[in-house]
């Protein structure tokens, strides 16, 4: 791994001969490492030494049918690669992410671009890797207007956790006069899994302070306030307010009433709240039985 993560260094450098002698050392060691095959193909192709680069690629293709990287860099060779990898794929955009990740890690920008649009996913991190792979790659534009887009997109299930996911949110973040609410969002989500409270603390704030309107980001800054740095009365105000927000939505309402309880609030009280909603309480049968 350290000779193709060397081959990765030398290929971001243009350095494409140097990169070449480097994988070629760590498939001695490993000559199953799909990522290294599919990347010593590239770095052929790259070379202008087409043929062998055809060969090393279809040779890793017949070993490992789902290698995307490599389908697509034959795609633009044989057109069935590229048919055969989408059907795969089956338009999950975790795969998309996966294959573009690959391609950029040895610098292979404009290929990972190609890539994520080929998915035809509505899912955010699609457009948040394509706007930093346009960034690095020095289309400065493009990366602007596809970060616009990223923030259109609806962020119902759209969950980041691979360390790969961080540098493309920080981007859209860091980017001067940015009102993307939802990149912090995201970012948030994947600090509170990698227990980083404070990281994602400051997230969801920034999220709530360019809109306040998303009931979610809500909804986690109360579990935070409560569970992790002990500030019940925000806990509090954060639940209600996300609640608020979508009365409609089962789920605050269970864990709001958890809240309430803990605050001792009457039971009397707790039940108008259950008179007043109940088309949401109906939905769940903890909620019922409570």
């Amino acid at each position: 791994m350290a000779h193709y993560y060397l081959a990765v260094i030398d290929s971001c450098r243009g350095h494409y001969e140097e990169a070449l002698a480097h994988i070629d050392r760590s498939l001695i060691k490993n000559s199953r490492n799909m990522k290294a095959r599919a990347l010593h193909g590239a770095l052929l192709l790259k070379l202008g030494r087409r043929e062998e680069g055809v060969n090393s690629l279809t040779d890793t293709l017949n070993l490992d049918p789902f290698c995307y990287m490599a389908c697509f860099l034959l795609a633009d060779l044989d057109t069935r690669r590229k048919d055969e990898a989408l059907r795969l794929m089956n338009n999950r955009a975790s795969s998309f992410v996966e294959a573009a990740i690959d391609l950029a890690e040895a610098g292979f920008y404009s290929e990972a671009v190609v890539v994520l649009r080929l998915c035809q996913s509505d899912n955010p991190m699609l457009k948040y890797h394509e706007a930093y792979f346009l960034h690095k790659a020095g289309n400065e534009g493009e990366a602007k207007f596809t970060l616009r887009e990223a923030a259109k997109r609806c962020p119902d299930y759209c969950f980041p956790n691979r360390l790969e996911d961080i540098q493309p949110l920080e981007y859209a973040i860091s980017e001067p006069d940015s009102s993307d609410a939802r990149a912090p969002y995201y970012l948030g989500n994947l600090w509170y899994d990698r227990r980083q409270y404070a990281s994602a603390r400051e997230c969801w704030e920034k999220s709530t302070s360019l809109d306040g309107q998303y009931p979610t980001v809500w909804r986690n800054l109360s579990f935070l306030y409560y569970n992790k740095t002990g500030e019940s009365e925000k806990a509090m105000s954060s639940m209600e307010r996300a609640f608020e927000l979508d009365t409609s939505d089962a789920r605050v309402f269970l864990e709001l009433d958890q809240l309430r309880k803990k605050f001792r609030i009457p039971p009397f009280e707790r039940i108008a709240m259950f008179d007043k909603y109940p088309d949401t309480f109906k939905q769940r049968d903890d909620l019922y039985i409570e």
